[in-house]
């Protein structure tokens, strides 16, 4: 069950929307699952309150995502896929030019094993098919 977290300046609801949509699609179909296996959460941030290149952000005309994949293990190309996938989907359904924005969004794999995650309180061990 992947988790995103995804850090951005504050969205319209179009933006959001194009993204729920358009990320879910990506994880789904880069690992095999089922939308409602995966989350998204927002986190906007305030343009003050980011610096980046000793400049705080409202003083650029750009803005910095970053997105933190939280799941179980992944392979190393899986992860690559992925990263590349979410990058460009973010861009695009925020309607920028991606070659231009690429360095403006960074990305983080955070992996757990499923003994030590609970979803509704049940253990992840207990809820994810045993591999052979």
């Amino acid at each position: 069950m992947p988790h995103l977290l995804v850090f951005t300046p504050e969205l319209s609801i179009i933006h959001r929307s194009n993204l729920v949509k358009n990320l879910t699609a990506v994880v789904t179909d880069t690992l095999n699952l089922p939308a409602q296996q995966t989350s998204i959460y927002f986190e906007e941030y305030n343009r003050n309150d980011l610096v980046r290149g000793g400049h705080i952000l409202s003083s650029l005309t750009e803005g910095f995502y970053h997105i933190e994949v939280h799941t179980t293990a992944l392979t190393t190309d899986q992860k690559r896929t992925l990263g590349q996938k979410l990058t460009e989907t973010l861009l695009t359904s925020l309607e920028l030019p991606v070659e231009q924005h690429l360095e403006q969004v960074c990305m983080g794999f955070q992996e757990y094993k499923p003994e030590n995650l609970c979803f509704g309180g049940r253990l992840m061990a207990d809820l994810e098919p045993a591999k052979a």
